[in-house]
């Protein structure tokens, strides 16, 4: 029964898929850290599975990041691209390769190929049954590689998933938890440990079923690894290379937060000058809106003596025809075209055409002898109708309507004008009581200098100001002293 090692080894960070998947160009396969595998031998490695990482997490952590970013109240909170969040954290992990190797170089350069390709079945068989004794973990890539000088080797890729979580995602990669609530409860480094024990006795049961037995070397020995340290150099290199991108992603991202941070201040400063130029248009309609009362105030006074004229005219006029219709008629004058005489006065008509009036032309002593013969009643009433006659004109009503229409237009004007004037009031009122705040924070200064000058000779003033001047003198020491030391450690 043949002996065999079993080597199971972990990188908790970096991988290389498309080395696994033998993805390469020309010039890679060209390389010196390629130069161990068989290229016409590629075709018998075993790929158990092949999914691209990215639709991995959708999956599994897609529903877990809406929910999660649906609870946030703040925008800037979300995380659009989780799978890249995660490779910028210490405390989760993105993923996990495992690589599993039966036996050591000098074993297989002994060993039948055919042996070779047997045990690459069954390290495709552990793959392939790896998610049903570990639900926490999901293989995502899982390739046997039988090309290459060595020892046959499963390149194992899973990615942890935990649950419960209370902050953050309520499902997150973290291996440490997901092998704990696997029941891996051990602390630090043990944990580890122990799920190594535990898969390598999966794979001794493999080996059994082979007829083949484990041999025991130590943990540390690997004399007989020599493809191990070179994929381990090359997944350091890769490394490197990955914290050079995120390095250069991250500057790249300070870069813009600065470029932004330096147009939010340009539009701070933009803001500032049009509060300036609005302060100072406030100012300027404040003295507009003065100017236009006291125009406004000035046509309403000349707007209400002109109606009163005109109304007292209209009246005088009706007034006076009316007199002049009725004088004529109680005194029996009898009209004959333009001049019509009787044997004491005449009539005559007055005026443009069609706008003539009549009047009668008396001497004064006949006219004073009419007044006794007059009756007045009628004159009252034909008065009185001519009175009702001009102010139910409908010139008269649209004027005042018109009164009434600017008299509304007056209250409101006058009502807008208060309330500003009210807000002004309250503004200058705030002013003063902020200055008035100001003036009590001086006060004690100003007592202080007053007590000083009257208070104090010429001499004790000289000693106070040289203690001044001598403590100014210590300060600005102490202040290039201290530049001096910080300018020293840097």
């Amino acid at each position: 029964m043949p002996s065999l090692t079993i080597s199971f080894k972990t990188n908790p960070r970096m991988t290389n898929i498309r080395h696994n998947n033998r993805d390469l160009t020309e010039k890679e396969w060209k390389s010196p850290e390629h130069s161990h595998i068989l290229r016409n031998k590629s075709h018998q490695n075993i790929v158990v599975k092949q999914l691209d990482i990215r639709e991995l997490y959708e999956k599994e952590f897609g529903p877990a990041l809406k929910e999660y970013n649906e609870k946030q109240k703040r925008k800037d909170r979300e995380i659009k691209d989780y799978y890249k969040h995660v490779g910028k954290l210490d405390t989760l992990d993105q993923q996990r390769e495992f690589i599993i190797g039966i036996g050591s170089k000098a074993d297989w350069d002994e060993l039948p190929e055919g042996y070779k390709l047997n045990i690459g079945s069954y390290l495709a068989k552990y793959a392939q049954d790896f998610e049903k004794r570990h639900p926490h973990f999901r293989v995502y890539n899982a390739v046997v590689h039988l090309d290459e000088k060595g020892a046959p080797h499963l390149h194992l890729n899973v990615v942890p998933v935990a649950t419960g979580y209370k902050n953050g995602l309520s499902k997150q990669p973290s291996f440490s938890k997901a092998l704990k609530q696997e029941g891996f409860t051990e602390k630090g480094k043990f944990q580890l440990m122990a799920f190594r024990n535990n898969e390598i006795k999966v794979l001794e049961g493999l080996l059994k079923e082979m007829a083949v037995e484990r041999k025991q070397v130590g943990t540390n020995n690997i004399k007989d690894m020599r493809e191990y340290k070179e994929m381990m150099a090359k997944l350091e290199a890769e490394k490197e290379k990955k914290l050079n991108e995120i390095k250069a992603e991250i500057t790249s991202e300070v870069s813009n937060v600065e470029k932004e941070l330096a147009k939010k201040k340009e539009k701070i400063n933009t803001l500032e000058k049009e509060i300036g130029r609005k302060t100072q248009s406030i100012e300027q309609y404040d003295n507009i809106i003065h100017s236009k009362q006291e125009s406004v105030n000035k046509l309403d006074e000349m707007f209400e003596a002109k109606a009163d004229k005109l109304e007292l005219l209209l009246a005088q006029e009706e007034a006076i025809n009316a007199i002049n219709e009725q004088l004529l008629k109680d005194i029996g004058i009898k009209e004959d075209k333009n001049y019509l005489f009787t044997k004491d006065f005449k009539v005559e008509e007055r005026g443009l055409i069609g706008k003539k009036e009549k009047f009668a032309v008396v001497p004064i002593k006949i006219f004073e002898k009419m007044l006794y013969q007059v009756n007045s009643k009628p004159l009252k009433q034909i008065l009185d109708d001519f009175i009702d006659k001009v102010f139910n004109n409908s010139i008269v009503k649209g004027l005042k309507q018109k009164i009434s229409q600017l008299t509304g237009e007056l209250k409101r004007a006058r009502e807008q004008l208060q309330h500003e004037r009210s807000v002004r009031i309250a503004e200058q009122k705030e002013a003063k009581k902020r200055m008035d705040s100001l003036l009590k924070e001086v006060q004690p200064a100003r007592n202080l200098y007053d007590d000083f000058q009257n208070y104090l000779t010429e001499n004790d003033k000289k000693k106070v100001f040289e203690r001044i001047e001598k403590h100014k003198k210590l300060h600005r020491e102490q202040i290039s002293k201290n530049r001096n030391t910080n300018d020293y450690e840097r």
